[in-house]
């Protein structure tokens, strides 16, 4: 249901990848990568989001979206350089434009990821990040921060 509801909103073909049961789905940006081992072979749709789905906006917006079209689970990527502050800024303006659309709100599961190339150790209860993780937890998500690579499994 998440996946049709999205492709009902934003029916921008350019913008999603694939809509395949892939063994592996990434995303890689200037050597910080994003990768999701579909085990189970679910059926995913990759999506561009900033400069993409958002042409428009003013605000910068997280830069991939992950959906797990089976289990209606979102996942939101950032690979950023050192700047965990300002990726967490794009996660919550991300999430502020998804929060009234069908899609969104039927989605069981909103996980939240910022890929790094650098570990600055920012202060460690960024306001931000306190907001963000509120809002994920309101959506049974996490949020996961890693520098280089990080993998999940599915």
């Amino acid at each position: 249901m998440t996946c049709e509801g999205f492709k009902e909103e934003y029916p921008y073909t350019d913008c999603i990848a694939y809509e395949k049961n892939h063994k592996t789905i990434s995303a890689q940006e200037k050597g910080k990568k994003f990768i999701i081992n579909n085990i189970s072979k679910k059926v995913f749709i990759k999506v561009r989001i900033d400069n993409c789905i958002f042409r428009t906006s003013n605000n910068r917006k997280c830069d991939y979206l992950f959906i797990n079209c089976n289990d209606d689970i979102l996942y939101l990527v950032e690979l950023k350089g050192a700047h965990l502050e300002h990726a967490i800024k794009q996660l919550l303006q991300t999430i502020d434009e998804f929060k009234d659309k069908k899609f969104y709100n039927n989605s069981a599961v909103v996980n939240a990821y910022v890929i790094m190339s650098k570990a600055r150790t920012p202060a460690l209860n960024l306001t931000d990040e306190i907001k963000l993780r509120k809002k994920l937890k309101s959506k049974n998500g996490i949020f996961s921060r890693k520098v280089g690579s990080l993998k999940i499994e599915v």
